[in-house]
């Protein structure tokens, strides 16, 4: 996953950009599952984290507003919505 921010930077001034992002682990087991998360800067639309890493790194809402989370097991079975508030340099763990 990648987010981008833009900047225009004037010729010999100083310019600061700070990154809000937090770290979700995927700990769904038994059975094993999918996170995908609402994008903070698009409301309803959603993000899936991926399979290939248990952490990842996803930007926090700049309002601190609480995200949708669906959370889906492989075979389609088990289905949770939540709505979870991540910190700035929080690490949340995912569980069933």
């Amino acid at each position: 996953m990648a987010l981008f921010e833009y900047a225009t930077v004037e010729a010999g001034k100083p310019a600061a950009m700070t990154f809000r992002w937090a770290i979700v682990e995927n700990r769904l087991e038994h059975p094993y599952g999918r996170i995908a998360l609402e994008n903070p800067k698009s409301p309803n639309t959603m993000i899936d984290l991926g399979i290939t890493s248990p952490e990842v790194g996803v930007a926090v809402a700049p309002d601190g507003r609480k995200l949708k989370m669906i959370l889906k097991d492989d075979a389609g079975v088990r289905t949770e919505e939540r709505m979870v508030a991540i910190e700035p340099g929080q690490r949340l763990v995912v569980t069933w």
